[in-house]
């Protein structure tokens, strides 16, 4: 049970409701939604991951050299499938931002001991992540 929670506190590190709710209960009470004490720096750290600053005026692409480097060293990969499926759109941001070949890839992984599926684009080329993200606790698109 403590894996499936360390998974949920690690999404809701970027979900931008839960960051504002911390938010909103600090102006109140000093604490976040859990009742743990928030300095005002945290406050504010957490009230600027809800804007979408990487989408203004940017690609809103985030490049990672590594999963680690996105996740943490209690992340690692079990299983992979990778096809070309991605809007051109998307395929064109991506070449100018890191020129070589894209692929989009479904990832079933561990996290901190916890089974979870990940989601990114990998340009093998230069060997960089772009956008990885939890999709969700379990393996999904593995399980099919």
């Amino acid at each position: 049970m403590e894996s499936i929670y360390s998974v949920a506190d690690a999404i809701n590190e970027f979900n931008p409701v839960a960051n504002l709710w911390d938010v909103a209960a600090y102006a109140f009470t000093g604490k976040d939604r859990f009742g743990n004490k928030m300095s005002q720096g945290q406050a504010y750290l957490k009230a600027a991951v809800v804007l979408p600053i990487g989408k203004i005026g940017g690609s809103g692409i985030n490049m990672f050299k590594s999963l680690t480097a996105k996740f943490g060293p209690g992340y690692s990969s079990v299983s992979v499938m990778q096809g070309k499926y991605m809007g051109i759109e998307v395929g064109q941001k991506l070449n100018q931002l890191s020129p070589g070949v894209w692929s989009k890839v479904y990832e079933a992984g561990t996290l901190n001991g916890a089974k979870v599926e990940t989601h990114y684009f990998y340009n093998a080329t230069t060997g960089e992540y772009a956008n990885p993200f939890i999709k969700w606790s379990g393996w999904g698109s593995f399980n099919h």
